[in-house]
């Protein structure tokens, strides 16, 4: 547990991060971090799951335990139920009926909560209670989103308005490296240094048409089956500290890049980068040619002439610098009138 992303889950990161978002793509799902998120048992935490797209039982591995709380409002879409909800008022309701100490907010889906308030500013206002009540209640409490790439309140929510410090984890998917190792000679660190990697990944992995071609694109691997993710940790301390970090996730939690067997050709076995032996390499090691010479072979060599080695064999004109000029038939050279072909 000693990676960055099983600390912000365990709740012992440090600095603490009340305000926690996971976003999701089309081509890679942040859904195993966030059952991690709902089924990490601390005796003193209770935990308050608000589902919205998913079922409990998709989310917790046993929605009955002592100190979960499930406030499911699947059923309830506006619109399309016999009543109209308080969906605000539920969830903020919900929250005062846990008892005192620390408390973890989970929300499975973001963008439902918009679509169902019909507005991004009422989410906003949502979320921001929320976080206070949060905030108030003592360590490690903390308010847990869960959302699309393309959600409307991404932008809203980043904002430090909202929350100075937050941690901020982005699944993507291993080929994504892949195409980075491979096409742009690119491994992540430490196989490459932080300084050449991430102005290239940051770009790349926030085109997310860009992305979904790599993966799902003619002649690619496509969507992966094993479990296996690549996670982007952002965390923004006070004072704008923003630290970046890729770590591994498998179907038995957190874990290093290089124990991830879709990126087993990019990193050696104990992070070791196989890069850093080819860029000690010489010429020769990276040719099935042999680029070594033979005795006679240096000698024929040593042999021939070579074109722009000059012997002082130019005339005195040459060697002074003189610019040689063959006149031509329509010239005039008479120096005794140099304007006389004007008609002065």
């Amino acid at each position: 547990m000693s990676r960055l992303s099983a600390t912000i889950i365990s709740g012992l990161s440090r600095p603490h991060f009340p305000f926690i978002l996971l976003e999701s793509s089309l081509v890679q799902s942040c859904l195993p971090v966030l059952r991690a998120f709902v089924n990490n048992r601390d005796a003193t935490t209770h935990v308050l799951l608000v589902c919205l797209l998913f079922p409990p039982s998709a989310l917790a591995g046993d929605p009955a335990r002592e100190g979960l709380h499930v406030v499911d409002m699947t059923a309830q879409v506006p619109g399309y139920s016999e009543t109209s909800p308080d969906l605000a008022g539920s969830i903020l309701n919900a929250v005062k009926q846990v008892p005192d100490g620390p408390l973890t907010v989970i929300i499975d889906s973001a963008d439902v909560l918009c679509a169902d308030l019909e507005s991004p500013s009422k989410s906003y206002t949502l979320i921001a209670t929320l976080l206070s009540g949060v905030i108030a209640r003592p360590k490690p409490s903390r308010l847990i989103l869960h959302f699309a790439t393309h959600s409307s309140l991404r932008d809203l929510v980043l904002t430090p308005r909202l929350s100075p410090t937050l941690a901020h984890v982005i699944a993507h998917p291993p080929a994504l490296l892949k195409h980075l190792a491979t096409e742009q000679l690119l491994p992540p660190p430490p196989a490459s240094t932080p300084d050449r990697f991430w102005p290239v990944f940051a770009p790349l992995s926030a085109r997310t048409w860009e992305v979904e071609r790599i993966v799902l694109g003619s002649g690619c691997v496509g969507l992966s089956d094993d479990g296996e993710t690549v996670l982007q940790v952002v965390t923004r301390g006070r004072g704008k500290n923003v630290e970046r970090d890729l770590d591994g996730w498998t179907l038995d939690g957190a874990c290093s890049l290089s124990e991830l067997d879709s990126l087993k050709g990019i990193l050696e076995d104990k992070g070791k980068p196989q890069w850093a032996e080819v860029s000690k390499a010489t010429p020769r090691h990276l040719t099935s040619f042999n680029l070594n010479l033979t005795p006679e072979q240096r000698e024929s060599r040593a042999k021939v002439p070579l074109p722009y080695a000059h012997k002082g064999t130019k005339d005195a004109a040459q060697s002074s610098g003189a610019i040689l000029y063959d006149p031509d038939s329509a010239d005039d050279i008479d120096d005794d009138d140099p304007d006389e072909d004007l008609d002065i």
